[in-house]
């Protein structure tokens, strides 16, 4: 059954406009369990998630017709939802400054068995990495170590030494543990600028003795000194984002043992740019620009590998475009706390279902067969416009008040369907009032079809008539009459 047609559970989620720092196109946002509906990753919950996360769906809409792109890193349900963990990105084709943006979960399917979309379908996970991205790398899960390129570059590197899987800021993260990842030459092509860089570290209290704890490196292929780019901890207060002899090394706070975000730019004139923490700290102009197709390394240098990171790096990024000011801050905003930059809604059922009423000045206008069975109602002056099968009104159906039906089909009122009081049913088709449904004195029939009143309606009906002087059932047709 395809989207949205089966998910029973939706739930608005709000991103704050204060947390955004300005106009923004295809932004990948970070949702973990603090910014998702506790019913949602319940284990065993009636309006849980399925425990793969395989009916997890998101929308920029309430009526599921918009689908956003996903990727689930991790989803880890519990029976206590303040134990369960998830690391869900979602491509938001907007956000603003100005004014909050809403999107909706979608989960709780009906048949259960349902998967993600595949890595490279429309809304699939390498989707939610536009095309600027040359490489996302989340790094797994606190327990499983994954070195895979989340976008459809497939730029996945090779182990060298035994990295661990570790805790990141918001999910998995790599360890080097005194080995590194190693890309060979050509597998990225960083030979265009503009380019960014954007990563999380978190340095042990110790650095290494050689003070270059090197997180990316990349080196131009040709010779020793003509590498890219690369981004060290220099010192405790010193980062490093250099190309070869002109190095920018803005002083930071105290880098060791805490969590440190850094996006590193390059425009197209060669000016250069640290954000850290979602702050720019400095800029210059990159004299000694030498690009090519080298190998690359996470975790220590492309000459010796002897130069190696200690401590934990995660959600390192490559992309062929330099990231605005207004990028930096608000990913750093979403990713260093996601349940202020999320606010989660109040879970509500994704269609209507129970008991729905029809009431005060509600319309029904229909071109097809709609079917209102069970005990359902609609309630409030709510408007139904189809042009086919409604089938999502189940149970005792009740059209009340000064409600109207215009239909040019077949429609169905089974149950205790009532249409009462002063509502008004006009009809080129044949409708069918079963069950104990009734019409009132004061009702009006006007049609050009053959209406059908059994059961406890019928004696109403026949009433009705007498007092206008007409005769029911009728041979053949009601009369338009107004009565």
């Amino acid at each position: 059954m395809a989207f949205p047609n089966g998910w029973q559970r939706q739930c608005a989620l709000t991103i704050q406009s204060t947390q955004v720092g300005g106009s923004l196109t295809s932004f990948p946002v970070l949702l973990t369990a603090a910014c998702l509906p506790a019913e949602m990753l319940t284990s065993g919950g009636a309006n849980a998630a399925q425990a793969n996360g395989g009916d997890i769906r998101f929308t920029s809409d309430a009526a599921g017709a918009n689908q956003l792109a996903c990727e689930i890193v991790n989803w880890s349900q519990n029976t206590n939802p303040a134990n369960a963990t998830a690391e869900i990105w979602v491509n938001v084709p907007s956000l603003s400054n100005t004014a909050n943006t809403t999107i909706y979960a979608w989960y709780a399917y009906s048949g259960g068995g349902q998967s993600q979309p595949a890595a490279n379908a429309a809304y699939g996970s390498q989707a939610v990495w536009d095309s600027n991205y040359l490489a996302v790398w989340h790094f797994g899960t606190p327990s499983t170590l994954s070195i895979a390129d989340s976008t459809a570059n497939g730029h996945t590197p090779s182990q060298s030494g035994s990295p661990l899987a570790a805790t990141g800021k918001f999910g998995g993260g790599l360890n080097p543990n005194g080995g590194y990842l190693v890309g060979s030459s050509g597998s990225i092509n960083l030979t265009g600028i503009p380019l960014s860089l954007e990563a999380w570290y978190n340095p042990n209290s110790s650095p290494a003795p050689n003070g270059n704890n090197y997180v990316f490196f990349s080196d131009g292929g040709t010779a020793a000194t003509d590498y890219i780019f690369h981004v060290k901890v220099w010192a405790p207060t010193t980062l490093d984002f250099d190309f070869y002899g002109d190095a920018l090394e803005p002083t930071v706070p105290n880098q060791c043992g805490v969590w440190n975000h850094v996006v590193c730019t390059l425009d197209a004139s060669k000016n250069k740019i640290v954000y850290y923490n979602g702050a720019n700290v400095g800029s210059n102009v990159a004299g000694n620009l030498i690009l090519g197709t080298g190998a690359y390394t996470i975790g220590t240098d492309s000459w010796g590998h002897n130069q190696l990171f200690y401590g934990v790096i995660d959600e390192l990024r490559i992309s062929k475009t330099n990231r605005s000011a207004a990028w930096a801050s608000t990913s750093y905003a979403n990713q260093s706390s996601p349940s202020t930059f999320t606010a989660v809604g109040t879970p509500q059922n994704a269609f209507p279902t129970g008991a729905v009423a029809v009431v005060a000045r509600a319309s029904v206008a229909a071109t097809g067969g709609e079917t209102f069975s069970g005990a359902a109602t609609v309630t409030g002056t709510a408007a139904l416009s189809a042009t086919g099968l409604m089938a999502n009104n189940i149970g005792p159906a009740s059209v009340v008040a000064t409600a109207s039906v215009f239909a040019s089909g077949s429609e169905t009122f089974s149950g205790t369907a009532a249409v009462a009081a002063s509502a008004a049913v006009a009809a080129s088709g044949t409708e069918l009032f079963g069950g104990a449904a009734m019409v009132s004195a004061s009702c009006r029939m006007a049609g050009a079809g053959s209406e059908i009143f059994s059961g406890a309606a019928q004696a109403a009906a026949q009433a009705a008539a007498a007092a206008a002087g007409l005769t029911y059932p009728p041979l053949r047709f009601w009369p338009r009459a107004k009565w």
